[in-house]
Order: structure tokens, then C-alpha cells, then sequence
């Protein structure tokens, strides 16, 4: 964190010494035109001069209207040569001051971020089923992945028993590597990673990819990338990590590649799969604002869908059971499944 700290400084000082060579620079250029516009009057270019003034202008409200270029007199310019340097001098003063205010605001708004995100990040844990054994020696892996880049199992095995079991009640060898074996199968940690179960969500990416299956169950993987503009190959890397953890699942429907959440059963997939669909979802919330049902032309007009279109998500909601047709007079209308929706309990 200090070290950080410093090199921010360092970056602000920097900054901060271009910003006043630049501002010295074109101060001696402005100068040095005013001096061969003494010398030689023919020949003088005021368009630095119109420039410098222009970024005055909303500061110190000196307009370069004020400066007439091909009418301009010589006596004219140095009765405002001091005129004109002290406003230049405080118009510099001033968008240094601001500039450097600024970057100082930025870099304790981005610090403030960042700090709040690995308070929030150390906070994330999954609720794991373990023993107190189980506990113990996931909390020894946790201290050894973090104090080495590869995890080889011998050099793991060792660690834990130097650690905490040399005592009358400690694990032995082959018991430590039972307690191992029966996180791997519960997916608490995976051969080789330096990620566990209980740390799998401490990644703000990886987090919210996670809560959007959650929330989206059957969403695909362009979807998820276009969602939370993040890009396809980075959410491809999340979401294999959150597989070898079980945290999610993949299944392969109408030639899409989807993924659930693992706790949800997976003679559902199809359905979510299908009510994910954004025309579909909105469809659905459609109808559930009007319960006593509607019919195709109402829902075409109000969410600007096609009749195919319209036509086409009826059909599978029908076939599904989630929505109903009701013949009123000459009417066809199709209300919601209210009860088959909220079994699947993804809909509020």
C-alpha cells in the first residue's frame, strides 16, 4: 500500500513539473515574438499570442476579438506587452493549479475505489460444508497457496504437518491425505490451482459473471460477455474457473453452449434456457402485468415484436406450460402460468 502511495506521488510530481515547463516554454516563445515584433514589425506572427489568449479567455475573460492580427500597430503591442504577460502569468498559474487539482482528486477517488474493493473482495466467502478437520487443513492450503506460486501436493502435505498436527491428536500422513482427497471430490480445491472454493469469488470479475448465471440461468457465453462488458476470452477464463469449482454448470441446448447455476435441477435447463431470451423475458413480464390475459396483436403493439416472433415464443410457452390460452368470444388470449413460473423460482 506505501509503496503504492509513493509512486503516485511520484507520478503527481512529475506532472506537475511538465505542466510548469510547458506553461515556461510557451511564456518565452510568446516573449521572445513580442521582442522581434520590436525589431522587426513586418514580420511578426501573432497567432501564438491569439492562441495563449483564447485559453485565457474563459478564465480571465480577455477576448482575442480584443487583438485585431493585420490591424495590429506596434505601439499597440508594447503598450500590452506587461498588460498581457501578467494575464498570461495568472491564466497559467490558474490552469496549473486546476490541472494539478484535479489529478490529486482522481488519484484519491481511484485509491478510495480500490481500497473499498479489497475490503469488499476479502469479505466474499462460499458457505462450505466441511468438518472440523476439513476446516482446519483448508485453512493451512489457503496459508500455503498464498505464500507459494505452485502447489504440488508433497511440499503441501508437509507444510500442514509442520504447521498444526504434531500433537497426541494430530493427523498423520495418510490422514492428511484423506482430508485432501475429500476436498478435491467436494471441489473445495482443485490439483495445482492457487484458488480455493472459499476464495473462488474474491475476484470482482469472476463475482459478477457468477451472480448474473445466477440471475440468468441459461444464458450463453456471448450474452455474459456483451452483459457486463467484459471480454469473451476473460469470461471464458472465469467461467472455467468456476467450473472446475462446481460453482456452475454447462449444457449444451440448441447448439448453444449455457450455463446454470449448480445448485439448480437440471430437468429445468431447457425452460430457463428458452425464458432467458431477452424477447421472451419480456414477453413473460408482459403477460404477468396483465393477468387476465392478452391477445397476440396487444402483445405485438405494445413490446414492437413481430406477430412471428410473437407467434413463434407462444408456441413454446404453451408446450412448456407456462402460458395458457383462454378462448374469450372470438378472442384468443394467453395468460401466464402464474404457479409453473414460480416453481422454477427464478421470477420475483
Amino acid at each position: 500500500m506505501l509503496k503504492g502511495r509513493r509512486t503516485k506521488v511520484v507520478i503527481l510530481i512529475i506532472a506537475c513539473l511538465l505542466i510548469v515547463s510547458v506553461s515556461n516554454i510557451l511564456l518565452y516563445k510568446i516573449r521572445e515574438h513580442f521582442d522581434e515584433q520590436e525589431n522587426n514589425p513586418d514580420s511578426f506572427d501573432s497567432s501564438i499570442v491569439l492562441i495563449s489568449l483564447w485559453t485565457s479567455n474563459s478564465i480571465m475573460g480577455f477576448s482575442y476579438e480584443d487583438v485585431d492580427p493585420f490591424n495590429a500597430e506596434c505601439s499597440s503591442f508594447n503598450n500590452l506587452d506587461i498588460e498581457i504577460n501578467q494575464e498570461i502569468k495568472i491564466s497559467l498559474i490558474v490552469l496549473v493549479g486546476t490541472t494539478v487539482g484535479i489529478l490529486i482528486f482522481d488519484l484519491i477517488k481511484k485509491d478510495h475505489q480500490k481500497r473499498a474493493q479489497e475490503e469488499e473482495n476479502s469479505s466474499v466467502s462460499v458457505l462450505l460444508d466441511l468438518s472440523n478437520e476439513e476446516s482446519e487443513v483448508l485453512t493451512l492450503v489457503e496459508e500455503f497457496v498464498n505464500q507459494n506460486r505452485v502447489c504440488y501436493r508433497p511440499d503441501l502435505v508437509s507444510f500442514i504437518k509442520n504447521r498444526m498436527f504434531q500433537g497426541a491428536n494430530g493427523l498423520n500422513h495418510n490422514g492428511i491425505m484423506h482430508i485432501l482427497d475429500s476436498l478435491v471430490a467436494k471441489y473445495v480445491i482443485v490439483e495445482g490451482s492457487k484458488i480455493t472454493k472459499n476464495t473462488s469469488l474474491s475476484n470482482l470479475n469472476r463475482r459478477i459473471i457468477y451472480e448474473e448465471i445466477k440471475n440468468n440461468p441459461g444464458i450463453y457465453l456471448n450474452k455474459l460477455s456483451t452483459n457486463l462488458g467484459i471480454s469473451i476470452f476473460l469470461t471464458n477464463w472465469h467461467l472455467n474457473i468456476l467450473l472446475k469449482f462446481n460453482m456452475i454448470r454447462k449444457q449444451e441446448i440448441n447448439n448453444h453452449i449455457v450455463y446454470f447455476d449448480s445448485e439448480l435441477p437440471t430437468e429445468n435447463d431447457y425452460i430457463l434456457h428458452i425464458i432467458s431470451r431477452v424477447k421472451c423475458s419480456d414477453l413473460i413480464e408482459y403477460l404477468k402485468l396483465n393477468s387476465e390475459g392478452c391477445t397476440k396483436s396487444q402483445i405485438a403493439k405494445t413490446l414492437r415484436m413481430h406477430h412471428t416472433t410473437v407467434s413463434k415464443y407462444l408456441e413454446i410457452l404453451i408446450d412448456i406450460e407456462l402460458v395458457n390460452l383462454r378462448i374469450y368470444g372470438n378472442k384468443n388470449l394467453y395468460c401466464l402460468n402464474i404457479d409453473r413460473l414460480s416453481r422454477l423460482k427464478i421470477f420475483k
